[in-house]
This record gives structure tokens, sequence and C-alpha cells, in this order.
């Protein structure tokens, strides 16, 4: 009773859909081994990514450059006169 909705399921036929790839950017079909549907969206998807790459780099940076002004404003407050 349970597979009783699998035998009234009608077989169709497999459909064979040819070897591509899909834009980075946009999703579009493109040839197999492809990346990119056109020279723009290259461009475009590599200035994003180098965005993106500078964003998550920025909380690093932030945080070095902190600990560098501690370290210098310890060393200036703690340091024996001259």
């Amino acid at each position: 009773m349970p597979n009783s909705h699998k035998k009234h399921k009608e077989q169709k036929p497999h459909l064979q859909v040819p070897k591509h790839a899909h834009c980075e950017l946009c999703g579009a079909p493109v040839r197999y081994g492809m990346e990119f549907c056109n020279a723009e969206h290259k461009d475009l998807y590599k200035k994003k990514a180098r965005k993106e790459r500078l964003m998550s780099a920025l909380p690093v940076i932030f945080v070095i450059i902190i600990a560098a002004a501690s370290l210098m404003i310890s060393i200036i407050m703690f340091s024996p006169p001259p």
C-alpha cells in the first residue's frame, strides 16, 4: 500500500541535456569549460571578487593597527625617562 502511488506514475523519457556550465556572475548557461557568458561579466566578477577580498581583510587590518597603536602607546608611557 505505501508504494501504490509509484505504480500509477507514468515513465517519461529521460531528456538529455548537453554538457554545459553556468556563468559565474549571472548563471546563464555557457559552453562546457567556459566560466562566463561574455567578457564584461568576467571583468565585473573580478572586480566584485577583489572588493570582497578587501572587505574580508578589513577587520584583520583594523586589529593589527589597534594592536600596533596600543603597543606604541604602552612603550611611550612606560619607558623610563632619558
